[in-house]
């Protein structure tokens, strides 16, 4: 799991995440792999990519490879040098969703899930796709009527930057799903992947998953969704993005990856839905882009053993 946030000013952009990585074991319990993955990447001097979600899954020839491997194959494939910021968003998300094949995924994950219920001599009163995941409902051979829903490993990208004409452009890339712009030229603000819960609590005033209380899905069904969260969002922090510094940025950035790594360490999830791992931490890697001085690295982690480091983005690349 994962938390990337980035924050466009007038000054520049700054994307930053965090270390962390799970995985789930042969028993599909989720576990800490790691604090040392890299999540952010530059695509061109002008462009930042994040990552979050799967961190290691096998390409449509089924050899297992992890992101940072993907992002050089991306990168050896297509030269991004003179893209636009929308170009290269839309040749990142091809590229991934023909690696990752999210349809496919989700086509096994119905036979998988038959196959499982059935060994269980559980008898399947329901199983419909619903967007991109599928509700089930199943009675146990005891007669236990069970509910749920069931779906693949999510990825999510951001992919951030400026194009040739020093115009801003921020996308987010939702596999399974679609290729979405969210920051515009000339619009300023914060956007989020991965585990943003916390951060969406913190300035939202509340997270997606307010959906599933009672009083607020009857809402829904009343007046809307769209309404509904309309509604909700007067809750939200006004905050003046347009007058912000590359410091405030920063500081904004660190801190919403600082307090989420704290929040999960004293919770085990919320009452409504008990038990979750804590999945942000580790170092923090920031990122600085702006239109005069393209992508600058303010930190990121290298490798290091007994009191020696090796930055490897600093050696060039063998012939």
């Amino acid at each position: 799991m994962t938390l990337i946030v980035n924050v466009t000013t007038p000054e520049g952009i700054i994307i930053a995440s965090d270390s962390r990585q799970t995985y789930k074991n042969a028993k599909q319990a989720s576990r800490i792999a790691r604090d040392s993955a890299h999540k952010l990447f530059a695509l061109n001097n002008r462009v930042m990519v994040g990552i979050a979600g799967i961190a290691i899954f096998p390409d449509e020839t089924q050899i297992l490879k992890g992101i940072p491997q993907y992002i050089d194959e991306l990168k050896n494939m297509i030269d991004m040098s003179k893209m636009s910021v929308q170009q290269i968003a839309q040749e990142t998300y091809q590229f991934f969703n023909n690696k990752y094949q999210p349809e496919k995924r989700l086509q096994d994950l119905e036979e998988n899930i038959t196959k499982d219920f059935q060994n269980k001599q559980c008898k399947i009163l329901q199983l419909e796709r619903q967007a991109d995941c599928y509700h089930f409902k199943i009675q146990h051979p005891n007669g236990q009527i069970e509910e749920g829903q069931v779906n693949i490993d999510p990825i999510e990208i951001t992919i951030a930057g400026y194009n040739e004409d020093k115009t801003h452009d921020v996308y987010e890339i939702h596999l399974p799903g679609t290729l979405e712009q969210k920051r515009p030229p000339q619009s300023y603000g914060s956007g989020w992947i991965g585990q943003g819960d916390v951060v969406a609590r913190i300035i939202l005033g509340f997270d997606g998953r307010i959906s599933n209380i009672p009083f607020v899905n009857q809402n829904i069904i009343n007046n809307g969704i769209e309404e509904t969260f309309s509604e909700l969002r007067g809750l939200e922090y006004n905050i003046q993005w347009e007058t912000m510094t590359l410091q405030d940025a920063i500081d904004f950035s660190t801190l919403m990856i600082k307090t989420t790594t704290a929040i999960q360490r004293f919770s085990d999830g919320i009452n409504l839905n008990p038990g979750d791992l804590p999945g942000v931490g580790g170092p923090i890697d920031i990122a600085v882009i702006t239109p005069e001085k393209g992508v600058q690295w303010l930190n990121r982690k290298v490798l290091e053993y007994n009191g020696k480091t090796l930055d490897l983005l600093t050696k060039p690349d063998i012939n």
